[in-house]
């Protein structure tokens, strides 16, 4: 049976609402974005088709997400920027 497992890295805020990162185990690595309002309840989940994020932070009203993804032994940069709703504005 495969176990799935999710671990998250870092945190930011902005404009009272907190964005958590990290990636999911379940199929492969597949990044995630999660944000959530000051009482602690989930907003909305946004979730990419292969890699990780490491880091994250916030500019100008928006949502950075950093990591990496894997084929082999090739790695290239993620970068992703989401605005406020979870759009993605560019990769």
């Amino acid at each position: 049976m495969k176990k799935a497992y999710s671990s998250g890295r870092a945190s930011a805020a902005l404009n009272g609402n907190v964005y958590g990162e990290g990636y999911n185990g379940d199929n492969g690595s597949r990044p995630f974005l999660r944000k959530y309002d000051a009482s602690g309840t989930l907003i909305w989940v946004r979730t990419g088709t292969a890699g990780w994020f490491n880091g994250l932070t916030v500019f100008a009203g928006g949502i950075f997400a950093v990591g990496q993804t894997a084929s082999g032994t090739n790695a290239n940069f993620l970068v992703d920027r989401y605005d406020e709703n979870g759009n993605l504005v560019w990769e």
